[in-house]
């Protein structure tokens, strides 16, 4: 963390918290460590009035400070203050934390846009890559979507969110910063995921067709998603991982199994499908 960031309502409770635990032991520690000046008769009758006002308050006061119940109280009060300084700290530094949180991932997330060249889309630019991937699956099997368009980009939206929500675990995520919706050299990813640790990066695209999709489109789809991952890993000097997503009924994607094995087999010398990684998801069971 370059810079601490602070809500001031967390700020304000950190703050409050210390000084509550600070003060009883900074008032014990004057309480009990004060000396006690021993003066003669002669001395005392020597006295100014306001000195003799003060020594005779200094002795009241110790006198009380003596007494068993004052103390059994005192220290009561003591030990509320520092329970009550350590819960407030404790809600300061857990607010102060998620606000922390967003803010380090603000700052991530700059850094990887100024270091890797990429940019992220806007809700209308999001929206907009969603309408031509749907316009552009249907228009290649001829199929007319029955959802209205607002439907259908929603659908796929939804599908994406809920892929990146069940799909990425917690381990993945700790290992890598996960971008999704990004622009890289003219190219629109569904998401990448930037190694923490190494140069090993993985770029996603997922495809929510409603019916099979010709093989010819299929592997347009595959071999554009390699031209654009290997110009992004040569200019970045990354190792690459392709994860290709299907997300539709069971039927289409057995159809598309079945052809993307075909694809597969033919092309099985590009060095490209070793770092290829299909998966068919079930559209119900993705959102169940």
């Amino acid at each position: 963390m370059n810079k601490l960031e602070y809500d001031s309502l967390h700020k304000f409770f950190v703050s409050i918290g210390i000084t509550c635990i600070v003060l009883p032991f900074g008032i014990i520690a004057y309480l009990f460590k004060k000396d006690v000046q021993l003066i003669s008769a002669n001395d005392y009758k020597s006295l100014s009035n306001y000195s003799m006002e003060a020594l005779t308050f200094q002795y009241r006061f110790l006198k009380i400070v003596n007494n068993k119940a004052f103390i059994v109280l005192f220290f009561i009060i003591m030990a509320a203050l520092v329970l009550l300084g350590i819960y407030l700290t404790c809600i300061g530094l857990s607010g102060w934390k998620k606000v922390q949180k967003d803010y380090d991932k603000i700052v991530e997330t700059e850094r990887i846009e100024r270091e890797f060249n990429i940019e992220h889309l806007d809700e209308s630019e999001v929206a907009e890559k969603a309408e031509r991937e749907i316009k552009e699956l249907s228009e290649s099997t001829d199929h007319i979507v029955s959802q209205t368009a607002t439907n259908s980009v929603s659908r796929y939206m939804k599908l994406e969110t809920a892929y990146f929500n069940k799909y990425l675990t917690v381990p993945f995520k700790r290992r890598h910063i996960i971008e999704r919706n990004v622009r890289a050299d003219n190219y629109e990813y569904d998401a990448i995921a930037v190694s923490r640790y190494g140069n090993n990066d993985s770029l996603y695209e997922i495809k929510c067709n409603t019916t099979p999709l010709p093989i010819g489109v299929l592997k347009m789809i595959v071999f554009r998603f390699f031209e654009y991952g290997e110009k992004y890993g040569k200019d970045r000097n990354r190792n690459i991982n392709y994860y290709l997503i299907f997300i539709s009924n069971t039927q289409t994607l057995e159809q598309t199994k079945i052809q993307m094995d075909e694809i597969i087999e033919k092309y099985k010398d590009d060095s490209n499908f070793n770092k290829l990684e299909i998966q068919y998801i079930n559209e119900q069971e993705l959102l169940n």
